[in-house]
């Protein structure tokens, strides 16, 4: 089993990558996304959203961004940003 964190406020929604190095996870109260290295479970960085915001009361229960996915090339990311 992998472990990795901490994270913001759990794992939510997440990928990896195609090699199993990296983790990309939403989390609730996070507009963005933290990336994670497999091998020592430690977060690299955490990546928030710039120009856009959310009200954290509407979404105190879930995740702003409840889903996240690669390209094909893994050279992009994308959210699925629910407030905006």
């Amino acid at each position: 089993m992998w472990e990795i964190g901490p994270l913001v406020s759990g794992g939510r929604p997440f990928t990896i990558n195609g090699t199993n190095t990296l983790s990309f996870t939403t989390a609730r109260g996070l507009l963005g996304f933290q990336a994670g290295r497999i091998a020592t479970g430690e977060v690299i960085y955490t990546v928030t959203v710039p120009g856009y915001s959310y009200d954290p009361q509407a979404f105190a229960t879930r995740s702003p961004c409840h889903g996240i996915s690669m390209s094909p090339d893994e050279r992009e990311l994308y959210l699925i940003d629910t407030p905006n």
